[in-house]
């Protein structure tokens, strides 16, 4: 998660937005530092390893502002696995959603190291079959 640029705002008039991110794939759940008061543009450079990109498909992605009793939700995305597996990775923004309108963006970095193959093992020659023709009976 690289960083957030917001449009929606869960703050107060008194304070700033205290965001944070959490990450969901393949049944783990991954949750960024939150970074208190830091507002609506936020970089957050936080690593996660997502394993061989093979879960189910599709990361989901919520971004929180922490509150005082409770956590506000700002916005969410869904990004097919397959969109960060793209050559040795992308860094590309996502739109953020809060219900049906656009809550920001979200900057994601992926690093994709494609699974080595196994080696095939040498292929044995398979010996020639060689026809034979009957023999000749000898009279006799």
């Amino acid at each position: 998660i690289a960083s957030i640029d917001l449009t929606r705002d869960t703050s107060g008039m008194l304070s700033s937005m205290s965001p944070y991110v959490k990450v969901s794939f393949g049944g783990e759940t991954y949750e960024t530092d939150t970074k208190f008061e830091q507002g609506k543009q936020v970089e957050f450079d936080h690593k996660i390893e997502l394993g061989d990109g093979t879960g189910d498909g599709v990361v989901n992605i919520e971004v929180y502002s922490k509150g005082t009793f409770s956590d506000d939700l700002i916005g969410t995305c869904r990004i097919c696995v397959d969109q960060l597996k793209v050559g040795d990775g992308v860094k590309d923004s996502f739109v953020l959603l809060h219900e049906t309108e656009s809550a920001g963006m979200i900057m994601v970095e992926s690093v994709y190291t494609k699974p080595e193959l196994p080696e095939e093992a040498p292929k044995e020659e398979a010996p020639s079959e060689v026809m034979q023709e009957p023999m000749a009976q000898q009279p006799g």
